[in-house]
């Protein structure tokens, strides 16, 4: 869940695009598996000429919410420049039936990180993360730079580093669109370093790319991903956007 938690609030960054324009704007999504509702998330991205903020809320639901309580958490801010989305802080926080972690990076301009700032626990259960890989984005800021620009044929590679690992990042989108207004690309996600040692030869377990599906215009300009499918060790689970609610939210 925290996994996929991740990959959806960087998706869903892909309503920003290169210009200075103004947003503010939402979207909710539902995680299924084997038919069956398990979770849900939530982002809300603002942004103007010279800044952007990203939150997401993920949890799990129904019977999974009995099985394996998780409430992820997350904020991610930084300065637009022209076409380049620059990090300043990304920091969140973890619920579960064991406890919770608070956790949080902040970023200079030349991309190092300044300050991290995890729990001593957390600290030593993972691996620790090289310095050369302890540089931004995170992981909302690279896919911010990347689905940005997102069109027909577009590729684009990076590294991100959240303050607890770091991750590779690899978007492939077709040469064509699979219907008018609908591009079908993939995500190819590696973990590089910090990772937990109880779960590490998991966590280095390659699993097939998620496919995206985006659409043009669909909660404002330019491309939103409306459906993502990925695989786990348990099944198929999908994620799609939710109709807003009755009151607009």
């Amino acid at each position: 869940m925290g996994r996929l938690a991740v990959l959806l609030a960087g998706i869903g960054l892909s309503v920003l695009a290169p210009s200075a324009r103004a947003l503010d704007v939402s979207g909710r999504y539902e995680l299924d598996w084997q038919g069956l509702r398990i979770g849900e998330m939530t982002l809300e991205v603002t942004a103007d000429g010279d800044s952007y903020r990203v939150g997401y809320e993920a949890r799990t639901v129904g019977f999974l919410s009995i099985l394996f309580p998780f409430l992820g958490q997350g904020v991610s801010e930084g300065r637009r420049d022209g076409d380049r989305f620059l990090p300043v802080s990304y920091r969140a926080s973890s619920s579960h039936r064991d406890g919770r972690s608070d956790w949080s990076v902040r970023f200079a301009p030349s991309g190092e990180a300044l300050a991290v700032t995890v729990p001593p626990e957390d600290a030593e259960e993972r691996e620790p993360v090289p310095p050369a890989l302890q540089r931004g984005p995170d992981m909302a800021a690279l896919a911010l730079a990347a689905l940005a620009v997102v069109e027909p044929g577009v590729r684009r590679s990076g590294t991100a580093f959240d303050g607890r690992r770091a991750v590779r990042f690899d978007l492939a989108c077709p040469a064509a669109e699979a219907a008018p207004g609908l591009l079908v690309c993939t995500v190819a996600g590696e973990q590089l370093a910090g990772f937990h040692r109880r779960w590490k030869e998991r966590a280095a377990e390659g699993r097939p790319p998620i496919r995206l599906f985006l659409r043009r215009d669909l909660l404002g300009p330019g491309w939103w991903p409306e459906r993502l499918e990925a695989a786990s060790r348990f099944g198929p689970l999908v994620a799609r956007l939710l109709p807003p609610a009755a009151d607009g939210s």
